[in-house]
């Protein structure tokens, strides 16, 4: 039975799905191609057998491994994680709290299946306040120092996929004990970015029929329907993201800097 060596632990939109499909290329790792298995928190219950499943094309891989963004906030993760992998390597990618839970927002407001697409960043916490959860930094890996030797979790920046990709990959492969020379042609990509709801507005449908009409030259349908489809959604403003900061994550992040000396960058 072969289990991960890795794990990609989150959290959501953070970068996992880069470095996951980074990875999955890399001639000395397996990932299977299905993403987010989600073993460890709402699928424990399948057993190891049904998990280790995922794993059976891993041949002679020299690293199997998996990223599941849930891992990183669900509360019973990290143990049955320390339980069933007690050497298991664990990447997090952190970026700044207030740009996560924006980002968050807008992936769910773009959903077709999100039933309030007409709230605003603040209702939206009132009714779904999980997207603040996630991103309380310091309380989630607090539960992985405290269950896990230091040197088993990599905490990166999200900025560096940004700014240096190659450099991070060649850290994380480092990190792993692979080849450091891996060089994906998807590196200085942007995957699963999220949708700019202000810019989509109310419905995605709309938009792209609009999008559609414009491209056969029925300009004014077209500018019809993107006048009715606008958005009421507004940016937040540097008050607000202020605001946001000091009341969900300036004590998560002022811990996560005492306690663990990671300082996360914008």
């Amino acid at each position: 039975m072969r289990l991960p060596d890795f794990l990609i632990l989150g959290p959501p939109r953070c970068g996992t799905t880069w470095l996951a499909q980074a990875l999955r290329s890399h001639s000395e790792v397996f990932m299977p191609r299905r993403k987010e298995l989600h073993f460890f928190d709402t699928g424990y219950a399948d057993g190891l057998a049904g998990y280790s499943s995922h794993f059976e094309g891993a041949g002679t891989a020299h690293l199997v491994g998996e990223a599941t963004s849930s891992y990183f906030y669900a509360p019973q993760a990290a143990e049955r994680i320390q339980e069933h992998l007690p050497d298991v390597k664990m990447i997090a990618i952190l970026r700044d709290p207030v740009d996560r839970l924006v980002s968050r927002y807008l992936n769910i407001q773009s959903a077709h299946y999100d039933t309030n697409r007409h709230l605003d960043l603040w209702h939206k916490i009132e009714a779904k306040p999980e997207i603040v959860f996630e991103g309380l930094y310091h309380t989630h890996l607090s539960r992985y120092f405290r269950l896990f030797d230091p040197s088993q979790l990599l905490v990166l920046m999200f900025s560096r996929i940004r700014d240096e990709p190659q450099a991070l990959l060649a850290d994380v492969c480092r990190f792993l004990g692979v080849s450091e020379d891996h060089a994906p042609s998807t590196v200085n990509s942007k995957v699963n970015s999220a949708l700019p709801k202000p810019h989509i507005g109310k419905s995605t449908l709309v938009y792209y029929l609009a999008i559609a009409a414009r491209r056969l030259k029925f300009q004014s349908w077209s500018e019809k329907m993107m006048n009715g489809n606008a958005s009421d959604v507004a940016v937040l403003t540097e008050d607000e993201r202020q605001r946001v900061y000091d009341l969900y994550f300036r004590q998560e992040i002022e811990l996560l800097h005492a306690e663990f000396g990671i300082t996360v960058s914008a």
